[in-house]
């Protein structure tokens, strides 16, 4: 639902998913962010619900997982890393450095 919403608010900025894309691989996050702002105006419960409040609860997990033993591998979509309240802004908030890796 979220990326629907994501993907509609690309394409009334004339943006379409090939431009989130080359944003994402640019490591324009900034945009990125942008468009998610504009996107999570329409319902900020159901944003709240999708994005912030899970990612919360991932960055808990990933720390417990950062404090354990072994290797993890964490794959997630491209709005859980951009702008407030992402996994990256949670991480961060926790102590940790994150560095995009290309």
């Amino acid at each position: 639902f979220f990326h629907e919403q994501l993907e509609e608010s690309a394409r009334s900025k004339g943006a379409g998913i090939d431009t989130l894309e080359t944003l994402w691989q640019n490591g324009d996050v900034a945009e990125v962010a942008k468009l998610d702002e504009a996107s999570a105006g329409s319902d900020p419960e159901m944003t709240a619900l999708l994005l912030t409040e899970r990612n919360a609860k991932w960055a808990k997990k990933l720390d417990e997982r950062l404090h354990g033993a072994g290797t993890s591998f964490v794959a997630v979509g491209m709005a859980h890393l951009a702008g407030p309240g992402s996994v990256i802004d949670d991480l961060s908030k926790l102590g940790y450095t994150v560095t995009r890796v290309q």
